[in-house]
């Protein structure tokens, strides 16, 4: 087992500090999220480490507090944080370049799931002009914080592997064993004889074509330090000192932004987010028709969870029909068009690796007018977080059959109707795509965005005193403001490196 040091900290802490008051650095050189818990610290470095601390946790989550970060292989090198405790299979291979510490911001926000506490850190990819910004956000009381990564473009292009990782420290224990959920969600398992067996720490990918690794601590970094998409391996059932670790590759363009998104959660009992699919009877039917639709709410977790409600958007022109609800409830939603049926559903908990669900279904009218429809669903509940389903479920209109009269008056009237309908198929190519603006990634069942994205795909929570997870709506924390800015470096590389330093010997001194 790895031994936690720190008094050399102490040493290289105090002449930082001297030679920062000299050189007239900030006082503060990373911005951490403060809260009543469960997560009392969510603490982001200038470089991109993260520290992270549970309520009675003696240690944080993470080895050495700040073996976490995020990494971006591209144009043939490895950026990433300046220092990770015990990761030199990645940061000592010979390609890899510290980012740039740039900008940071926050905390801002009051912690609540429309205005969640949030941090935003900009980084720079070293000589490529290409610029990172995260935004990470908490919502009071949740056990999961969101990241959204945006990455825009420079000079240099190319496709780039992003990847999120840290080495467990699960339940002040460096041991344990390994679990993946939803088929793209590593995990870090308590040990059978520890307190809680069923305690977990893991990354949940909200971006589409994610991979995963659930390995030995060094297998992680290893992985990431090959600056490859990961293998989608884990050596769940071993007894190891392990690690997690998530990837995505995607094409860097000058001046176009990609951003991904991933919550990261941990829960004493083994709860984890909730997932919400939606499936349509028929994918293409003539104006008028009724459709049915299913929604299933699926819990990977150890624990039960209830959701209080769940909510469907239909799409433009489509209307509920009355008394139609089956299956989890039969109580008709309120709403004609956004439906929101409010009644308390209990999900069970996961048997082995088959998910808990429980569905309801209903019958809607499609629109009069011809075009491919998609919509979005999702549920809440106390202390719940539900990734939701966006864009899903399409079902393509045509235009009704014409009516057969006299055939001269037939014909006439035929003629009319189709070119008619010609316009009306035109025009409802934009007015039936879904309401957001955002060219986001939806969850991992749907498609692949374009290099283009410019925000996170929904997840949602209600406050409480168990909350399992972290959410983010209405088009992610891209949009919010950073109030309180504070730069941590406007130009010169070696400060930025300082303050990055500064920050990794000073950050473990909070605690131990």
């Amino acid at each position: 087992m790895r031994v936690r040091t720190s008094m050399s900290r102490w040493f290289f802490a105090a002449v930082l500090t001297m030679f920062g008051a000299v050189a007239g650095a900030p006082s503060s050189s990373a911005a951490e999220i403060e809260s009543g818990g469960p997560l009392t610290s969510i603490d982001i470095s200038p470089v991109l480490n993260c520290d992270v601390r549970y309520e009675g946790d003696v240690m944080g989550e993470w080895y050495d507090d700040i073996a976490c970060g995020t990494f971006v292989a591209f144009d043939d090198r490895l950026f990433g944080p300046e220092r990770v405790p015990a990761g030199g299979d990645a940061t000592l291979v010979d390609n890899y370049e510290p980012f740039t510490a740039v900008s940071q911001s926050g905390p801002t926000g009051a912690g609540t799931s429309a205005s969640p506490y949030t941090v935003t850190t900009t980084v720079g990819l070293g000589d490529t002009g290409a610029t990172l910004t995260q935004v990470d956000t908490y919502v009071a009381g949740a056990t999961a914080y969101r990241t959204d990564i945006r990455i825009t473009g420079g000079a240099t292009t190319g496709d780039a592997v992003v990847f999120r990782g840290g080495d467990c420290y699960l339940q002040d224990s460096d041991f344990g064993l390994g679990q993946v959920l939803d088929g793209n969600s590593p995990v870090c398992k308590a040990q059978p004889d520890s307190v809680n067996p069923e305690r977990v720490e893991g990354m949940r990918p909200l971006s589409s074509g994610a991979a995963y690794i659930e390995a030995g601590y060094n297998q992680v970094w290893e992985a990431i330090g090959r600056g490859e998409m990961l293998p989608n391996t884990c050596r769940c059932d071993e007894r190891i000192d392990n690690g997690i670790a998530i990837s995505w590759t995607r094409e860097i363009s000058q001046g176009a932004t990609v951003t991904l998104s991933s919550l990261t959660f941990f829960s004493p009992v083994g709860t984890t987010p909730l997932t919400v699919s939606k499936t349509v009877d028929q994918s293409e039917v003539s104006a008028g028709s009724e459709v049915t639709y299913t929604i299933r709410v699926s819990n990977p977790g150890a624990t039960s969870q209830v959701v209080s409600s769940v909510t469907d958007s239909l799409p433009a022109g489509f209307t509920y029909v009355p008394g139609s609800t089956t299956g989890a409830t039969t109580n008709d939603p309120t709403g004609t068009t956004d439906l929101t049926w409010t009644d308390d559903i209990e999900v069970p908990a996961a048997t082995g690796d088959t998910p808990g669900s429980v569905s309801l279904s209903f019958r809607a009218t499609v629109s009069d007018v011809a075009g491919t429809y998609t919509n979005t669903a999702s549920a809440t509940g106390e202390g719940v977080t539900v990734v939701a389903a966006e864009d899903t479920a399409p079902v393509t209109v045509t235009a009704a059959s014409p009516t057969t009269a006299t055939s001269t008056t037939s014909t006439s009237t035929s003629t009319t109707s189709s070119s008619s309908t010609s316009t009306s198929t035109t025009s409802t190519s934009t007015s039936s795509t879904p309401t957001s603006t955002t060219t986001s990634d939806p969850t991992a069942t749907t498609s692949q965005p374009t290099s283009t994205t410019t925000g996170g795909p929904t997840a949602t929570v209600s406050g409480g005193p168990e909350t399992p997870d972290v959410v983010q709506t209405d088009g992610g924390p891209m949009d919010s403001a950073s109030g309180g800015a504070l730069v941590v470096l406007a130009g010169a590389a070696g400060l930025g490196l300082l303050l990055a330093l500064r920050w990794s010997v000073m950050r473990p001194s909070r605690r131990h």
